[in-house]
């Protein structure tokens, strides 16, 4: 028998003495058509009838020709704007082989022994190669037989000749879309197409402008569902089944810039009274969150227009809360008629307790401009966008445009992963002339410190810039700087003269460093900028 394979030959060999060491057979030994280590007993009579039987003997048995074979299991569907099916192939030798012939059937084809592709290929010594090779057919058929034969007429002599077929059903999992046509069964009209029993799938004509092939596969969430993080989500089944199902959908020259559009439906096991709060999810890879696409319901079927690839399946959503918007400029909060600079950094907070649906809802608007629109950033030079995210329930926005004097209004929306939606709109204003606003201080009057808050509106640093404190009869007791609120620093080069909002920190100290007496003093608030100088004045009480 083989040692590899175990194949047993059960078949007992006659020899002939040809010397008092030598016995030769008289027919050929089964088994040696093919190479490896084979096993075998001899049995010796002597003259006088006396045997020995010698058990598992062993000789190798070598064979330099080519063996080329079909990998199993590799045979499958493929393509990106053409159907094709694609396997592998292997030189299981040491020889470099070329013009392998290669003829590939299909249902019909192959009881007719008619191929719909024939090709040849060449492989180098031991070499593995992946087979693509296009197959036209337009209508659809939720299984196919498919043939392959490697060197067909048998052009080379090999090793083994029975692994150079293989023969197997695949199930459909990726059809051809023609624009003019859309998802059709015949070819010609225009339907719905069925996969898995579930899902059924649909895009009208004239709805995509090239020609691309859509994989579909059904996926089993049941033991994914059992870790979801998203608490606000209760999976549904689909009818009939007591698992948890998704479709995942590939497009296979999708890009930004590819405009699909295709319908996804299926039966849900529930009654018609409780489909509202029922939507379609997909399974969003920059959140790494299920975020919800619109749905609708007819009767007990509920359908979603999908525009991308990814995975896709059914939730019912207790949340019914908005999210938080906060917008600020250089670290203060951005408010009705608030002055700002010329080139402000404006931050946007987005929060949510289920997760901020960043890339498919935020809408952020400057006056008539929109710089970015559903999660898709139009002037990049405007807008700091994320590329990844740490947290995707609380989100950060920087924004810095260059504006204008005069009124803007700043516009931004946002929807949550469960389609809760915000909006927030602000108008604010940028000074046409370089001026000093100061806004007071607080408390005032005050015991151990105040705070001085001020606003420098200009193009750029402050040549000058200086805070002096004196007393009612004019006497100069503090003009070394004061303390800043280092958490409102724009730039911590030049604190004090940036073109910003600041706060500063008097503690109640002359220069050599005594405290100052109860009473009134004058703090003059002085800057200088391209040969304008502006002074402002701030009466200040103190009462220990």
């Amino acid at each position: 028998r083989d040692f590899n394979n175990l194949n047993t030959y059960n078949f007992n060999i006659t020899t002939q003495k040809k010397s008092e060491t030598l016995f030769e057979s008289n027919v050929d030994l089964p088994g040696f058509t093919a190479a490896g280590v084979k096993l075998y007993d001899v049995l010796v009579r002597d003259s006088v009838g006396v045997e020995q039987l010698y058990r598992w003997r062993s000789l190798t048995v070598s064979d330099d020709r080519p063996d080329l074979k079909i990998i199993e299991n590799t045979l499958a569907y493929t393509g990106t704007n053409q159907l094709q099916i694609k396997f592998s192939i292997e030189n299981d030798s040491q020889e470099n082989l070329t013009n392998i012939a290669i003829s590939a059937y299909s249902d019909n084809g192959i009881i007719s022994d008619l191929p719909f592709s024939e090709s040849v290929v060449a492989l180098e010594s031991n070499e593995i190669k992946t087979v693509t090779l296009n197959f036209d057919s337009t209508t659809f058929k939720e299984f196919r037989d498919f043939k392959i034969a490697l060197d067909p007429l048998n052009n080379f002599s090999e090793r083994d000749e029975d692994n150079n077929i293989l023969q197997k059903q695949l199930s459909t999992d990726h059809i051809l879309i023609q624009p003019a046509v859309g998802t059709t069964i015949n070819g010609s009209e225009n339907d719905t197409i069925t996969f898995k029993t579930k899902w059924k799938f649909f895009v009208a004509k004239d709805t995509i402008l090239q020609p691309t092939v859509v994989k579909l596969t059904e996926v089993n969430l049941s033991q994914g569902f059992e870790e979801i993080s998203q608490k606000e989500l209760i999976p549904i089944h689909i009818a009939g089944y007591n698992e948890y199902f998704g479709a995942d959908i590939s497009i296979g020259n999708y890009s930004e810039n590819f405009n699909f559009k295709a319908k996804l439906n299926t039966e849900i096991d529930i009654s018609a009274d409780s489909l509202n709060n029922l939507s379609y999810y997909y399974y969003d890879n920059f959140l790494d969150l299920w975020v919800q696409t619109p749905s609708d319901t007819n009767g007990n079927y509920l359908e979603t227009q999908i525009e991308k690839p990814g995975l896709y399946t059914i939730f019912y959503n207790s949340d019914d809360k908005d999210p938080f918007i906060e917008i600020s400029s250089n670290g203060r909060p951005l408010y009705q008629d608030l002055l700002v600079v010329r080139k402000p950094v404006i931050s946007i907070l987005l929060q949510d307790e289920s997760g901020v649906n960043l890339n498919n809802s935020f809408t952020l608007r400057l006056d008539d401009q929109i710089l970015v629109s559903n999660g898709l950033p139009l002037i990049y030079d405007a807008v700091n966008y994320p590329d990844s995210l740490e947290n995707s329930k609380s989100i950060s926005i920087l924004a810095t445009p260059e504006l204008t004097a005069g009124e803007h209004t700043l516009s931004v929306d946002i929807a949550d992963v469960n389609g809760n939606f915000s909006n927030k709109e602000v108008l604010f204003k940028v000074s046409a002339e370089f001026d000093i606003i100061v806004y007071g201080n607080y408390p005032n009057p005050f015991e151990k410190e105040t705070v001085i808050s001020y606003f420098i509106n200009s193009d750029n640093i402050l040549d000058k810039f200086s805070v002096k404190i004196y007393t009612t009869s004019g006497r100069l007791i503090r003009s070394k700087p004061l303390d800043l609120d280092e958490s409102l620093l724009a730039d911590p080069r030049d604190p004090y003269r940036w073109p910003e909002y600041h706060e500063l920190i008097w503690n109640g100290r002359d220069d050599n460093g005594n405290d100052v007496a109860n009473g009134v003093y004058y703090a003059i608030i002085k800057g200088t900028y391209k040969g304008k100088t502006v002074s402002k004045t701030l009466k200040i009480a103190r009462l220990q």
